[in-house]
């Protein structure tokens, strides 16, 4: 047996599933004012009965059979004990010795080599309440309490120890928000609390039968996770070291400090008091229904990576950068259909339209332009009608100004329909209208104001023109303007 510390990680991910009502009642999952989202049922008071959430459900069956988790035909709730001032109840509502699938597993690149990390089971729960600490508005020593978040649905995916790095931990969480994204399962974003995060680690060292393991809870994000996870190895192999005990303890990453600090001791399960739900049927799942769920879905992720890689010939680096949606393999897929250049197609998309989109806050990529545009846009450039900066200039300017992209590339394809002459008199119109846009970008105050008269007048000459005569015209006529004021 080698003397090198073995390092085990196990992760528990907590996803909160898109439904629009919570997972044991009908109070909508979103609600912007504290405490106005709740009912007898969610907060547990007497005589009020839960019912399951189809939508969760259905999510969970989905996500099980595209991790290749068996389904449990038969599965329970269970209530989960223990005292704490978000759960009114005392008590959660989840899944124990009969969760909805077991098995399975999701594969991560390890020192460049694929690895299959193991999924011990995936099970449906409700949330707690959120505490409030840390607002401007709130005395030192107290908290607050939002029971909006009390009973919103989550699937848990609970790993075998499998898991070797923070780094390896980072990379397995992420392939699965893509695959949650995917199956629109989740939006699986941790900041705003839609991806959560226990880990449990241990370090193994020569003769060491039974490792201590240690327990991080409550992590909401991907840096979060990678570095507890990393202080925790660095300090078990310290203690180790220095001959110290190590004790089984959850504990609670400190940001600011950069370190854990304890919170409690492990808890075992027999502190949970677990025992079935009685206000809760038996969940049956029937054969028919596992496979319609299997029927309805889509190319997975790692099947489209793959599909790129061979079918484009493009890199593996591409193909993940592609995959991250399936809006963008899409896209992809359309514009080269339309008869693009693959690997032109993939450099605008991660390059110019990837900045534009940003620029714009644009959801997806074909609000800035659709695949097809860009198709001919780029077979247009490679017959060499038209450069990449052009290219660009029309689709920023088109998007800003409102003004037809298919219009403006006609101009360039037909040939430019409008003399030097139209182009000043245009202008000419445009500085004469606009006096306040004019003096907004003399003054400097609004220089961003120049696209504004460029789309005018574009829009004044069909868009057949191109934008780089029609920014120098404006500009030589600003100087001008700037001059005579300055005379006067």
């Amino acid at each position: 047996m080698s003397d090198d510390p073995m390092v085990a990680i196990g992760l528990e991910v907590h996803i909160q599933v898109n439904t629009r009502t919570k997972a044991f009642c009908g109070c909508p999952v979103d609600a912007f004012e504290p405490n106005t989202a709740i009912c007898p049922t969610c907060l547990g008071q007497p005589g009020a009965l839960p019912a399951p959430n189809r939508e969760m459900i259905s999510g969970a069956v989905k996500l099980a059979r595209a991790l290749n988790s068996e389904t449990n035909h038969i599965s329970r709730f269970a209530r989960k004990h223990y005292l704490y001032p978000d759960l009114p109840k005392g008590y959660q509502i989840t899944q124990f010795d009969e969760p909805l699938a077991f098995g399975g597993g999701l594969t991560i690149l390890s020192a460049g080599e694929k690895n299959t990390i193991r999924l011990r089971r995936i099970h449906v729960e409700e949330d707690a309440a959120k505490l409030i600490h840390d607002e401007p508005w709130i005395r030192e020593g107290r908290s607050y309490v939002d029971f909006n978040r009390c009973g919103i649905p989550l699937i848990e995916v609970v790993t075998e120890p499998d898991l070797r790095t923070g780094e390896e931990a980072v990379q397995f969480v992420r392939r699965l928000q893509i695959l949650l994204r995917w199956l629109d399962i989740s939006d699986a974003l941790p900041e705003k609390g839609q991806l959560r995060f226990d880990a449990n680690v241990s370090v193994r060292f020569h003769n060491d039968e039974d490792p201590v393991i240690t327990e991080i809870k409550n992590l909401n994000s991907f840096s979060s996770l990678r570095k507890s996870l990393e202080f925790e190895i660095r300090r078990k192999i310290k203690r180790y070291e220095s001959g110290s005990t190590d004790t089984a303890e959850t504990v609670l990453w400190d940001e600011s400090r950069r370190e854990t600090r304890t919170m409690r001791s492990k808890e075992t399960l027999s502190d949970y008091r677990y025992i079935p739900d009685p206000d809760l049927p038996v969940l049956r799942i029937h054969d028919h229904e596992v496979r319609e769920v299997e029927d309805s879905l889509p190319e997975l992720p790692w099947q489209a990576r793959e599909r790129l890689v061979k079918e484009y010939g493009i890199s593996v680096e591409h193909a993940d950068r592609m995959v991250k949606s399936p809006e963008t393999v899409s896209y992809l897929d359309t514009a080269v259909n339309h008869g693009a250049n693959v690997h032109e197609v993939i450099r605008w998309m991660t390059g110019e339209l990837r900045h534009l989109q940003k620029q714009a806050n644009a959801a997806y990529l074909s609000d800035i332009v659709p695949p097809e545009t860009l198709a001919d846009l780029l077979i247009a450039e490679q017959e060499e009608r038209l450069t990449g900066a052009t290219i660009v200039d029309i689709i920023y300017t088109a998007f800003v100004n409102d003004v037809s992209i298919d219009e403006m590339k006609a101009g360039y394809d037909n040939g430019e329909c409008s003399s030097q002459e139209d182009i000043r008199d245009a202008v000419d119109s445009a500085i004469r209208e606009y006096t306040s846009v004019v003096d907004a970008i003399t003054s400097g105050d609004k220089p961003g104001g120049i696209d504004f008269l460029i789309g005018h007048v574009l829009k004044k000459l069909s868009g057949t023109i191109d934008p780089k005569r029609v920014r120098s015209e404006i500009l030589a006529r600003l100087e001008t303007v700037d001059k005579d004021s300055t005379d006067s």
